[in-house]
């Protein structure tokens, strides 16, 4: 799944890029942490590819939440999770540009968008039979897609082309549950 996932990535950027006359590639960091590309079709519009990996700790209030409303799994009753680790992340969008009339070196925008994302997770969950005498540990992989919307602000530098940025957006997760979000960083790109 993770070799598809970067495969579409890949191919994706690489038709963009043809056509297109700034790349900027770099690494964010929060939720996903992950490699980053933008491809800016002119000074408005911008496409943005995030694949990377959701941070360990985040989420285990909703896992706890889903299992304990619901109460059983395969017919075993939910006693609390124990962990989950990250997972696979892939955040396509479209981004508006604006630009910030500020008296500085370099330009400084506002974006906001809308795109998808996937996102697979596992967790590791303790359940009990129906009679509450025999302990399990479960193994639990979830695929979560849905939409996103984000608004961020971006820095481009005068003199080096670099642009570091900053987001937070919200991530309506509709497969399988739905759920809200909200997820955000901070990055770097170097531009082509």
């Amino acid at each position: 799944m993770k070799k598809l996932l970067l495969f579409v990535v890949l191919i994706t950027l690489s038709a963009l890029a043809q056509a297109q006359t700034k790349i900027g590639l770099g690494i964010k960091l929060g939720d996903p942490t992950a490699i980053s590309a933008k491809i800016y079709t002119g000074k408005k519009i911008a496409f943005e590819v995030n694949l990377g990996t959701s941070p360990y700790s985040y989420g285990n209030g909703y896992y706890d939440k889903y299992y304990g409303n619901n109460g059983k799994h395969n017919g075993w009753v939910y006693d609390g999770g124990y962990g989950h680790g990250g997972g696979a992340c892939l955040q396509a969008r479209v981004l508006a540009h604006k630009d910030i009339n500020a008296d500085i070196d370099g330009q400084l925008q506002w974006y906001a968008g809308g795109g998808l994302q996937f996102r697979q997770r596992t967790f590791y969950g303790n359940f009990w039979d129906n009679n509450g005498y025999y302990y399990h540990h479960y193994k639990l992989t979830d695929n979560q897609f849905g939409i996103d919307a984000i608004i961020g602000a971006e820095y481009t530098f005068d003199n080096a082309p670099i642009s570091i940025f900053a987001d937070l957006n919200l991530f309506m997760q509709v497969v399988d549950n739905v759920y809200p979000w909200i997820q955000g960083g901070i990055g770097a790109r170097y531009n082509f």
